[in-house]
């Protein structure tokens, strides 16, 4: 278990959302916690990839290359 103390202005935000949403601040915390990881770890392994002389593209040319683009 990890505990987080959180600035008063994000809890009232948090428990706010809890309210509206219906969800446990837990779980508006850990989705949150999850999503801000999953992006971190796609900006960290661009920089390794550009670390190591590849090619990066954009979102815009990845969806034309798999033919996502309407």
């Amino acid at each position: 278990m990890l505990n987080v103390n959180l600035p008063e202005r994000i809890e009232t935000r948090l428990v706010e959302l809890s309210a509206r949403t219906g969800k446990s601040p837990d779980a508006i915390t850990q989705t949150a916690l999850d999503l801000y990881l999953e992006e971190l770890e796609d900006c960290l392994d661009v920089v390794e990839i550009k670390k190591q002389g590849g090619e990066t593209v954009s979102l815009n040319e990845l969806g034309k290359a798999l033919g996502l683009e309407s």
